[in-house]
């Protein structure tokens, strides 16, 4: 993490809670236009995660609209040729899984049933041998409990509105976001008072590493994850491989999620298809996630994230919680930006704080 820019002055009480005020006032504005800031928001990620390649297009004499529908298109069309390459295997699993499931749940039920029978030789209990019967009628309950939570948290707060006019205006919207971006960075920079324009910029200049750091690091390692766990799952046989592997990649982006639901669902999966006398199988599957996990943590996120992020994951976690129940979809869109530069102003105060009379 680079040093923060200090300010040579303590700040004035006044402009402490004028601050304070337009930070209140500004989260307070996103709640009340939660329900229509969606396609906002996600043509602003956009912008921002593209605004390097078209500042660079643009240092090549290419004029900044033509940079900036040509960063555009390149990224549509690789999001459209994933989409057509991924979607049609992915939907047809899906469909799949969701007519093999209480076969799985029947098969796993009956396998279980021995041992619980086993068990109950040294457990006083009777319910033990109705645990295979309840596994089997709860389990379609479970997954559409689950079903249901997605469901509710894409639609929270009506944050989606409509699905075609969230596909046509975002794009509209982030071409803007990205023409223009430069010239608002340069409006909003002029606005900041002058005698705290140094140690406003530095703060901004590190809460941009961190926060363009994290998601372009986090989506690599996503995607590198997503493949790996689909390629390895399909080549050990696994059914539903693919699906469960993309997914355990895409949901790495929370950590640890990604790799303890995926892994859970791959064995339990894993017992349904081979059975309990094929336990190599099933520990094949184990390994594969253990390696997932190795290769996650002391390869991928150290060489494509970094240490300088600042970013703990007890810290993501909370962030994803807090956003997604007061926003929303839109929420959980925004918590990593948000976090990240929470973070940097968090870590900035505590090293006022030791410097201050107060500390010493």
């Amino acid at each position: 993490m680079t040093a923060t820019t200090q300010p040579t002055t303590t700040l004035p009480r006044r402009t402490v809670w004028s601050l304070l005020g337009i930070v209140i006032g500004f989260f307070l504005l996103v709640y009340l236009l939660r329900a229509v800031l969606l396609p906002f928001a996600i043509a602003g990620i956009i912008a921002y995660l593209l605004h390097p390649t078209t500042t660079r297009l643009t240092a090549q004499g290419i004029p900044r609209s033509g940079a900036t529908l040509i960063a555009l298109l390149a990224s549509f069309l690789v999001i459209i040729g994933i989409g057509l390459l991924f979607v049609p295997i992915i939907s047809a699993q899906v469909v799949s899984f969701k007519a093999m499931l209480p076969q799985y749940i029947e098969q796993f039920s009956a396998q279980l049933a021995p041992l619980l029978q086993h068990a109950q030789k040294y457990i006083d209990g009777k319910s033990l041998g109705d645990l295979p019967e309840v596994a089997k009628n709860q389990g379609g309950q479970v997954v559409a409990f689950v079903g249901d939570i997605l469901k509710t948290l894409l639609s929270s707060g009506g944050a989606l509105l409509s699905v075609v006019p969230l596909l046509f205006l975002t794009p509209v919207i982030a071409f803007y976001w990205l023409r223009d971006w430069q010239t608002m960075l340069d409006v909003i920079d002029s606005l900041w008072p002058r005698s705290l324009h140094t140690t406003i910029s530095g703060l901004l200049a590190e809460m941009n590493q961190c926060v363009a750091g994290f998601l372009r690091g986090q989506l690599l390692v996503a995607l590198v994850l997503g493949v790996f766990y689909a390629a390895a799952l399909s080549l050990a046989g696994l059914e539903f491989g693919f699906l469960i592997g993309m997914l355990s990649g895409l949901l790495t982006f929370v950590p640890y999620v990604g790799t303890l639901l995926g892994g859970l669902a791959s064995i339990g999966i894993a017992f349904g298809q081979f059975g309990l006398s094929e336990w190599p199988m099933v520990a094949l599957i184990a390994g594969i996630y253990v390696v997932g996990q190795f290769l996650e943590g002391n390869v991928l996120v150290p060489k494509l994230v970094g240490d300088q992020v600042g970013l703990h994951p007890v810290w993501i976690f909370f962030a994803l919680l807090t956003a997604g129940a007061s926003f929303g979809f839109l929420g959980v869109l925004l918590a990593v930006p948000m976090a990240a530069a929470l973070g940097v102003l968090v870590r900035f105060g505590v090293e006022r704080y030791r410097r201050s009379a107060l500390y010493a």
